[in-house]
């Protein structure tokens, strides 16, 4: 498989026709999302902040590298694609796809389990293709998960789930075992999506690190809620006490663990979509699924073409709606 390489980011030079930013979506700490047209197109530009006298921060580049070698040199359906990056004003942009709304949006219409089915793989699919190019996110969750609809004739349209914002992830040399070796190096998850092993401190990671925040993803997609996210000061000492310090003697000793992590009777599943869940949400790493085991799972084996005609269409007809009474609204305050 060919693998992206990743090449020094050089910045590029002023650009003069650069897109037009309009209304502002959205501002993090290192840079802000503006809606934006270009050539008569939609797209989504995010302007980084210069955040010292130094320039960008270490997750401004690290995004900048992935939309370098991931996205503009290469493509995937389900990431979310960045057309080319320029500066403007002395700041950096990133021109990319303009996305519908986030996934999180689409599962308030109760997916039905074939549809649900299809966003799973879709997602997989996108997490394949940055694992199979040496990228570990570090990141996933509901807000980094977005949907675009791709128009395919005679009003017809086409549901995509895109994986974006690449900052806090990085590329990793991955040896025979497909472990991955980084001393000292300080993984961000966000907390309620952080593995085990990465709660437990353990330093030989692999590209598996990413399938358990995916899981709990999909866990809160369905259910409305994160349990990770609110147990309290006192279940998580109980469960490192009890479960995570089991498992990293484990880990460091290459040994079979004998706890486990059992939470999946909280979430009125069917019992193969039960299984195929916990096989993401499987509590030793070593046992875990990978991207590509999970693709081949048979609760995926569907013919899922006309299913990918129906997710989440309600919603874009809601969104249509929406986006032209803002400009009703934008053209009357115009005239006004």
């Amino acid at each position: 498989m060919h693998l992206a390489s990743q090449k020094p980011f050089q910045i590029p030079s002023e650009r003069e026709d650069a897109p037009r930013c309009q209304k502002r979506l959205g501002e993090g700490t290192y840079g802000e999302v503006f809606a934006a047209t270009y050539q008569n197109r939609e797209m989504a530009v995010k302007r980084l902040k210069q955040i010292n006298q130094f320039g960008l921060h270490q997750t401004q580049y690290t995004e900048l590298i992935v939309a370098q070698s991931l996205s503009i040199n290469q493509h995937h359906n389900n990431i979310v694609n960045t057309e080319f990056i320029y500066v403007q004003n002395q700041l950096v942009h990133l021109a990319m796809e303009f996305c519908d709304c986030m996934l999180i949006k689409i599962f308030e219409q109760r997916l039905t389990k074939l549809e649900r089915k299809a966003v799973y793989k879709q997602t997989l699919e996108g997490l394949q293709y940055l694992h199979h190019n040496n990228f570990l996110h570090c990141d996933l969750k509901p807000q980094n998960i977005m949907v675009r609809f791709m128009p395919t004739g005679d009003h017809q349209y086409t549901t995509y789930i895109k994986i974006g914002d690449f900052g806090m992830g990085e590329f990793i040399n991955q040896r025979s075992s497909g472990s991955i070796f980084t001393p000292h190096k300080d993984f961000k998850w966000t907390a309620g999506y952080r593995p085990p092993e990465i709660i437990c401190g353990y330093t030989d990671l692999c590209l598996k690190s990413d399938v358990w925040s995916l899981g709990v993803t999909f866990l809160e997609l369905q259910s409305g809620k994160n349990i990770f996210a609110s147990l309290t000061a006192e279940r998580y000492e109980e469960l490192y006490k009890q479960k995570f310090s089991a498992l990293i003697n484990a880990l460091n000793n290459d040994e079979e663990i004998e706890s486990s992590f059992e939470f999946m009777d909280m979430f009125d599943y069917d019992a193969d979509e039960r299984e195929f869940l916990q096989a993401m949400l499987e509590f030793d790493v070593r046992k875990r699924l990978n991207c590509d085991e999970l693709l081949e799972h048979p609760f995926l084996h569907e013919d899922f073409g006309s299913v990918y005609e129906k997710v989440g269409q309600g919603m874009r007809g809601e969104l249509t709606k929406l986006k032209e009474s803002q400009f009703a609204a934008e053209e009357q305050e115009w005239h006004d």
